[in-house]
């Protein structure tokens, strides 16, 4: 979750720019003006991260969007008043900016307020839960080497290069998220695990071919599989993780109210003396949530790991083992 605030008057108080989340903006206070664009053609520049285009050396200027010959099309233009709420998928170009205030008659007849919005993040594709990720760590997990899209080292990231260069369809494919719900279980979403992982077993192998059968065919087919099932592993640990990071922070603003209270006595006039003794202090989400991103880390490196122990069906029937 983030907060954003922003004065009034702001042209632009966010260039051009894609993220690599799905993102809910809530608005609480005051407008922010949005334009949301489709997604830029890849191959025009197949060198830029699709989910990070506007940012580091990446220069997405808004004439880009707009000219006549842009591959992107503005899709919505509004003014988010307090309580609007706007899904921005990942990949979209989106920039903002604040309000003037009502120019109707000449002047500014209506003085705005600083506006303020949070944005939830919703982290599919930083958790490696598309079918681009899925395939990459079935073909490492087979030893296979990628000769079709490259970008195989974990230093390199999969999202530039040749992949940009595919025919647009199968690239939006490739791309896309893991369907909804392939991380509940059973009681939750109805659908039995097994036939979720069997019905994402089933797309990831369709999509893998369509970008190079010749690839393809070198994976064990157990391996596709074995993949999908890991990624769900690996997701549900992540998603137990960041559940107990919000009930943590939950708590701990119950235990501060509790404390404040206990403390009311100690006002001064108008002031409450509020002390923050070392032990408070070590609760401050700085140094609070640093335990939990270890645990993420760890998650991320045991998958990591578990995609070069190079284990497949036929690989062990030979061996005897």
């Amino acid at each position: 979750v983030n907060l954003y605030i922003t004065a009034a008057g702001k042209r632009t108080s966010a260039p051009p720019h894609t993220d690599k989340q799905d993102v809910v903006v809530v608005q609480s206070t005051g407008r922010k003006h949005w334009r949301v664009y489709s997604p830029t053609d890849p191959a025009v520049k197949p060198q830029a991260d699709i989910f990070a285009r506007g940012k580091g050396d990446d220069s997405l200027p808004l004439y880009s969007l707009e000219s006549e010959d842009s591959s992107s099309q503005l899709l919505l233009e509004t003014d988010l008043n307090p309580g609007d709420v706007l899904f921005v998928p990942a990949g979209f170009p989106h920039t903002t900016g604040t309000a003037f205030g009502d120019n109707k008659g000449g002047g500014n007849t209506l003085k705005e307020d600083t506006s303020v919005h949070m944005t939830f993040n919703i982290d599919t594709h930083v958790w490696d839960l598309n079918f681009l990720c899925a395939r990459r760590l079935a073909m490492r997990r087979a030893n296979v080497v990628d000769t079709a899209l490259g970008q195989s080292r974990d230093e390199e990231n999969p999202y530039v290069g040749k992949v940009n260069q595919l025919p647009r369809d199968i690239h939006t494919e490739l791309i896309s998220a893991i369907p909804l719900g392939f991380l509940g279980d059973d009681d939750a979403t109805g659908i039995p695990e097994e036939a979720t992982v069997e019905a994402v077993t089933a797309e990831l192998k369709r999509r893998s071919k369509a970008v190079d059968p010749g690839t393809y065919e070198q994976v064990d087919d157990a391996v596709w599989k074995q993949t999908v099932e890991r990624l769900r592993q690996q997701g549900q640990e992540l998603l137990e993780v960041h559940r107990d990071m919000y009930l943590a922070a939950i708590e701990e603003g119950r235990k501060r109210k509790a404390e404040d209270a206990m403390t009311a006595h100690l006002d001064v006039g108008n002031e409450r003396r509020k002390v923050m003794s070392p032990e408070r202090i070590q609760r401050l989400s700085l140094f609070r949530v640093q335990k939990y991103y270890d645990k993420i880390n760890q998650a991320k490196a045991d998958l990591l790991k578990w995609s070069y122990e190079v284990k497949t069906a036929s690989t062990s029937d030979a061996s005897g083992g």
